[in-house]
């Protein structure tokens, strides 16, 4: 499953992704992909949404795969010390078949 994600990931955005992410996993039968290279902004609650869904996934046998992440989603795992935690590809194709 891809799903690209637009725009800002912040207070107003975040309960939606979240609740869509919780779907999208509790669903699947395969890896999710995330392609983020459209994110413009990632706030605290976008990064904990990431590491909630990375854990869920973990939990339940699947995969989260953050593809193409922009400098606006790097800059704030990179800072956190985060950047490790996540599977991230540089691009779909290439996520689908790993």
């Amino acid at each position: 499953m891809l799903l690209h994600i637009r725009g800002d990931v912040d207070l107003l955005t975040a309960d939606p992704l979240r609740s869509l992410l919780a779907r999208l996993v509790a669903g699947s039968t395969g890896a999710i992909l995330l392609d983020l290279s459209d994110v413009a902004f990632l706030g605290v609650k976008g990064v904990a949404i990431l590491l909630d869904t990375t854990e869920d996934c973990r939990r339940r046998g699947t995969e989260l795969r953050l593809v193409n992440i922009s400098h606006a989603v790097r800059r704030p795992l990179t800072t956190l010390g985060l950047l490790d935690s996540f599977d991230i590809v540089g691009a779909a194709d290439h996520a689908r078949h790993r």
